[in-house]
């Protein structure tokens, strides 16, 4: 662990900056006849990164689910939402939402407990290794190259001794599939500016009462309505 963490370090001190782009699959309900597209662009340049998630597959106002029955798609504005990371502060920040209502989330890096394994692939011409972590609720693979040594990844992923190309659910029903589609690396640095500096930020635990209280504030409105409220989020928030 010691070399690993020396050479990270090293990695962070020569400066340069790497962009990935990403391409997301992702159905969490299960129910629709086709998954959402969205694109994720990473950027990592000085010990932080900054990842932007946006749709780039349109929503039908006619939308079928997979019974061929009407599916109302709730949005959100341009669906596009922010995740930053700061490595040597050990800082996370994120959007999250209740429906349709977006909250700043501060969380910490260490989320991730990884069991690295021997399986191998290539992506982009990189050797990837498989790694997989149970996470609030559900359970991940990846797969991370160590020729890009930056214990970075799309959205929330990070903390593997390399920078993670591809994250999918283990065993679940729901579609989330991330696929690194493009990568562009410079000698130079970039300036990243934490986009939460300026709002009021939640502790994940506080937004997480919050989302607990919504959900069971519904469920018991509804309870005679014959209406099901799901909590099929990727982060599965349930009382404990």
């Amino acid at each position: 662990m010691k070399n690993i963490l020396f050479f990270l370090f090293i990695n962070f001190s020569l400066a340069q900056t790497t962009k990935v782009e990403y391409e997301l699959t992702i159905d969490m309900s299960a129910t629709s006849s086709v998954p959402f597209k969205h694109k994720i662009e990473l950027i990592n340049s000085q010990g932080k990164s900054l990842a932007k998630k946006y749709r780039i597959s349109n929503l039908s106002a006619n939308a079928l689910n997979k019974n061929n029955e009407p599916q109302r798609i709730i949005t959100r504005g341009s669906d596009t939402i922010y995740t930053y990371k700061e490595f040597d502060k050990n800082k996370l920040f994120s959007e999250e939402k209740i429906f349709t209502k977006i909250f700043n989330v501060k969380d910490s890096l260490h989320l991730f407990e990884w069991n690295i394994e021997n399986d191998t692939i290539s992506i982009l011409g990189y050797k990837c290794y498989k790694a997989k972590t149970k996470f609030r609720g559900r359970e991940f693979e990846v797969f991370f190259t160590n020729e890009i040594t930056l214990p970075d990844g799309p959205a929330k992923y990070n903390g593997l001794p390399g920078l993670i190309l591809k994250v999918s659910i283990v065993n679940s029903s729901s579609i989330y599939s991330i696929i690194a589609t493009k990568i562009t690396k410079s000698d130079k640095n970039t300036e990243i500016i934490n986009p939460f500096d300026e709002k009021e930020c939640l502790d994940f635990t506080d937004f997480k009462k919050k989302f607990i209280a919504k959900m069971n504030e519904l469920e018991s409105y509804n309870a005679n309505q014959d209406i099901t409220i799901g909590r099929t989020g990727l982060e599965i928030l349930i009382d404990e």
